[in-house]
């Protein structure tokens, strides 16, 4: 049981770097312009489809490490209902946030992006969902060996 939480722990934990390395790498790439409407907080498409790809990715991979290192379901099981309830909790808890008045200068440095942001509440909900799925099919990938089935 202490394995199967450990190896939880580490698969949520390999989401949260990946989805901060992938979605600065991103900003990067597209930059306030490319991630916010003009003159806006509001996200353009691009950020949207980038966001989706890039978080089922970072959910795949601590899918894989989590039954990497915990060898079964139960640690998946478990990396599941956190990336769930976490995900939910995040939800809400943006609702309630207040974001930036007036209009969006062209230079913003990217904590402050991801600060004053505003993404569509459809894709706040997709977010857990996504996770959830990534994170099965990552623990998919390890696949299982014959000795990993006895335990």
């Amino acid at each position: 049981m202490l394995r199967s939480i450990l190896a939880a722990i580490a698969g949520y934990i390999v989401i949260f770097i990946s989805i901060m390395v992938l979605m600065s790498a991103a900003w990067m790439v597209l930059g306030a312009n490319g991630a916010f409407q003009p003159g806006s907080y509001e996200v353009t498409g691009i950020w949207i489809v980038a966001t989706i790809i890039l978080s089922l990715a970072a959910a795949v991979a601590g899918g894989f490490v989590c039954k990497a290192i915990g060898r079964t379901d139960l640690s998946v099981k478990i990396l599941i209902g956190v990336v769930i309830v976490l995900g939910v909790i995040s939800v809400f808890y943006e609702m309630g946030m207040e974001r930036a008045a007036g209009l969006r200068p062209d230079d913003i440095p990217m904590f402050e992006a991801m600060t004053n942001g505003i993404q569509p509440v459809w894709l706040s909900w997709l977010n857990p969902i996504l996770g959830a799925v990534g994170v099965f099919y990552g623990s998919k990938l390890k696949g299982s060996s014959p000795a990993e089935t006895q335990e």
